[in-house]
């Protein structure tokens, strides 16, 4: 039997989506924590970033070239909620959270350090989908940790921050 349910309570039967740290260029670069994120394309490969006008990332975004997006691990999990609380408009969340940030190879944005994949990703188009602006990045270059395992990526939604579950079978 299934019942129908409002729309408040109707997203949080939606599956957790990755999460990343997203860092965007400026002085000093910001890091904003991003649950709405999603592969657009394979050919170009295309990345998108889900972003409310009222975070201060989006006036960053709306000026930038490109960003960079950054997957982190549950290791990092207090850096993630701090920059998903705090605003880049009142606080360098790189010291503050004493992330690394390192030069992208062909994008303004920096890579974060202890992330073991970096998207670096150029601007190709801006979407209004309702209360959030999506950011389309074509990604330029993908940096991977030798060492990568997505068993400790964090996946988030409806206030529940996740790790991807087992393996269920291969295409």
């Amino acid at each position: 039997m299934k019942q129908v349910i409002d729309e408040k309570e109707g997203w949080r039967a939606f599956p957790p989506f990755p999460l990343a740290l997203v860092t965007i260029p400026g002085s000093p670069p910001n890091i904003i924590t991003a649950a709405l994120i999603h592969v657009f394309s394979f050919d170009p490969f295309l990345i998108g970033v889900g972003i409310a006008p009222s975070r201060y990332s989006y006036e960053l975004l709306k000026a930038a070239k490109d960003f960079v997006v950054n997957i982190p691990t549950k290791e990092l999990l207090d850096q993630v909620m701090f920059c998903g609380t705090k605003s880049g408009r009142d606080v360098n969340k790189f010291e503050k959270t004493r992330l690394t940030d390192i030069p992208a190879k062909e994008v303004e944005a920096p890579l974060i350090s202890e992330c073991p994949v970096n998207f670096e990703c150029e601007i190709t188009q801006t979407l209004e989908t309702g209360d959030h602006y999506w950011f389309i990045g074509e990604v330029k270059v993908i940096h991977r940790d030798v060492n990568f395992s997505r068993e400790n990526t964090l996946c988030y939604w409806a206030g529940e921050f996740r790790l991807p579950g087992p393996l269920i079978r291969r295409r």
